[in-house]
């Protein structure tokens, strides 16, 4: 059987959760599919490219590289489209797509991304368009991006869980159903990498920990203030909270927050690690304070190293966290859960026992995977 070339079409080689979910996807159909890599950015870090190394990447042409990383160039664009909806970029686009099919014969192209991977993708005879965010969230693309997505209405898309596709499909209203699949996940990698020593927990305590990016939207800024409630339920209550995350929007009202709690000796921010899978592994608890998520890598990947969650009740926990072995609750009452878990062992040790029993539906996903592109071919 001769196997088919996906060209999956992304918006750069940096750091986060679209190419992360890219990543894990491939290693599992790369042997089924020939993989071929495009990039519409040329960007500074360009961490992903060697990880993407192992399949064919294609270069950009040099017309499309000098046009399309012009800054001018793309205000112009983006004036146009906001007023008047018309993309000047469709020479481009489309000179581009012809560049691509004398190199390969592209038999489904796949915009990875919300935005201009759709843009190119749509170009293509084949295509799919990949949603890793949420629609009812505002996002600053939807005044460029929305009528695109409202005239697109024999595309197939696919959203990274149930909650997203219903969110596009209310949201947008082009008659198109959108379709839904979890992100894969490498287990085999996370087990392996939570491994790994580390030294920057105190294993004498309870420890709390919340992964991700210092921006508004994860509500790091909050996590004082819920400790504050909770020492003020009980002063003798023994607990550290760790904060693994990258970026400095919402850094400095964190760390003023600390302080005005008087609380740097029981909130401890780590700052980045590449590898936070032994932090998921050694901590008791794991929280999740955002206003929003399209899909949680966080959650579920504390679930699979056995490390029980709180999150707050965004839509997506809500439909993916099994009370068996975590909470969803408002943002109001995540100070008395955790307390209530601090000094409850006995509803503490059911979750930890449960979570021995959890799997992650990776080979339903994969099936639903191969389903959607036979489906389209």
């Amino acid at each position: 059987m001769t196997h088919k070339n996906l060209l999956f079409i992304i918006d750069g080689y940096y750091q986060g959760g679209s190419n992360r979910s890219l990543e894990n996807l491939l290693s599992f159909i790369k042997d089924n599919y020939h993989i071929h890599i495009y990039s519409l950015r040329k960007t500074k870090n360009t961490s992903y490219k060697s990880i993407y190394g192992q399949y064919n990447i294609i270069q950009s042409s040099l017309i499309f590289s000098l046009i399309y990383n012009f800054n001018l160039i793309k205000r112009f664009r983006s004036i146009i489209l906001w007023w008047f909806h018309i993309d000047v970029f469709h020479f481009l686009w489309s000179k581009e797509m012809k560049y691509i099919y004398k190199r390969i014969n592209v038999d489904i192209a796949i915009g990875f991304q919300e935005g201009d991977t759709h843009y190119f993708a749509s170009y293509f005879y084949n295509k799919i368009y990949w949603i890793h965010c949420d629609f009812a969230y505002p996002h600053s693309f939807h005044k460029y991006y929305d009528f695109f997505y409202k005239k697109n209405t024999i595309v197939k898309i696919i959203c990274v869980s149930e909650y997203t596709a219903a969110s596009f499909n209310s949201y947008i209203h082009n008659g198109n159903n959108a379709d839904y699949l979890l992100n894969t996940i490498n287990i085999d990698n996370i087990i392996e990498q939570s491994n790994k020593n580390i030294t920057d927990i105190d294993d004498t305590n309870f420890s709390i920990i919340s992964i991700g990016r210092f921006v508004a939207l994860k509500q790091f800024h909050l996590i004082p203030r819920i400790v504050n409630a909770i020492n003020l339920m009980n002063p003798q209550t023994d607990f550290k909270w760790y904060i693994i995350a990258s970026g400095s929007e919402d850094m400095k009202l964190t760390i003023n927050e600390i302080n005005k709690y008087n609380l740097e000796k029981q909130i401890i921010i780590l700052g980045e690690r590449n590898n936070p899978y032994p932090y998921y592994k050694n901590a008791d608890l794991t929280v999740c304070l955002s206003r929003s998520e399209s899909f949680s890598y966080i959650l579920f990947e504390s679930m699979i190293l056995g490390t029980p969650v709180i999150s707050n009740n965004f839509p997506v926990a809500q439909q993916l966290i099994d009370n068996k072995y975590g909470i969803v609750c408002h943002i109001d009452l995540i100070a008395y859960e955790i307390f209530n878990l601090l000094n409850n062992k006995k509803k503490y040790l059911k979750l930890k026992n449960n979570l021995k029993y959890f799997t992650y539906p990776n080979k339903e996903i994969l099936l639903k995977f191969e389903k959607i592109i036979s489906g389209i071919l």
